[in-house]
């Protein structure tokens, strides 16, 4: 069983990007209720669905093969269709850089929170889906650099469900980073 104590907070890879991104305080002490933590896990589920895709050449496949290669297409332009006209009508936060933990986020701000502070954070895992995921959280650590802040908040209150499910989109997107610098560094 893996743990999840405070001791293992910052384990495991670290998922870079810049992402549209918002935070804000909780005052009165509420978190993301279970509705919240259901919608997130949905929301990561579909995205993982959408990134799926058949990458495999049509030559040499049979007729049931290729009709869902072209139902495929077919569905990704209407994605694509749907998320222009739902991203042109949702304004979404100003992207920052982020760094994401199967535990934590971090990210660099102009006003921190207070050190050990409740707060919601709202990342948009995607451009085309404008809906977020929302979590509670705790700023751990802020750190003042130049002229901004960087801080670090500990994902709080995430079932075993939600929690596998941060952890796989984590770690895919640590995958990928790692991929991308790879290939541009001809290795």
């Amino acid at each position: 069983m893996k743990e999840t104590g405070p001791e293992n907070e910052g384990a495991g890879p670290k998922y870079p990007g810049l992402f549209p991104f918002a935070w804000k305080p909780l005052s009165d002490g509420r978190h993301a209720d279970p509705a919240c933590n259901e919608k997130n896990i949905e929301l990561i589920r579909a995205l993982g669905l959408i990134d799926t895709s058949f990458h495999e050449p049509l030559e040499d496949r049979d007729e049931l093969t290729r009709e869902w290669h072209y139902l495929d297409a077919k569905v990704n332009v209407l994605l694509s269709m749907v998320s222009q006209l739902l991203t042109s009508q949702t304004p979404l936060p100003k992207p920052h850089w982020l760094t994401m933990g199967y535990h934590d986020i971090s990210w660099c701000c102009q006003q921190p929170p207070d050190e050990g502070s409740a707060v919601i954070v709202e990342l948009y895992p995607s451009r085309d889906i404008p809906t977020p995921l929302r979590f509670s959280g705790s700023a751990i650590s802020i750190i003042k650099a130049d002229d901004s802040y960087h801080v670090t908040a500990r994902l709080d209150h995430m079932t075993g469900l939600l929690q596998q499910e941060w952890e796989r989109f984590v770690f895919t997107g640590h995958r990928r980073e790692v991929a991308s610098k790879q290939s541009t560094s001809g290795n």
